[in-house]
């Protein structure tokens, strides 16, 4: 898998934390790094451009949305079982359809 170059050209260095760190609400609003394997890519029923990949750590599970055609993040290239790296804004209370999904990445920055 290529790794992508983050969106803006001098970003701040993500903050490497867990998946229990992200969901416990230390993270909120912040800019974080997650490593972990895919467990699932689920469709988004609400608006078909999305995807959302759940990535699982030790200590957890995380939801990031993606749009399904972003070439910069190789968002096809992703299968379940791939070990990868989200980057991106912990986001507290998305206003989706999926806010009951409780964080996610919003937006995903830089898959790796």
């Amino acid at each position: 898998m290529k790794t992508t170059a983050p969106f803006w050209p001098s970003a701040p260095a993500p903050a490497a934390v867990t998946a229990a760190e992200f969901l416990s609400g230390k993270c909120d609003f912040a800019l974080v790094q997650i490593a972990g394997e895919v467990n699932d890519i689920i469709p988004d029923n609400a608006d078909p451009r999305f995807l959302f990949l759940a990535v699982r750590d030790e200590t957890g599970a995380v939801f990031a949305p993606v749009l399904r055609d972003d070439e910069r993040l190789h968002v096809r290239e992703i299968e379940i079982g791939s070990r990868i790296a989200l980057t991106g804004i912990c986001d507290p209370a998305p206003y989706t359809s999926k806010r009951r999904i409780g964080r996610i990445f919003a937006p995903v920055t830089q898959i790796t």
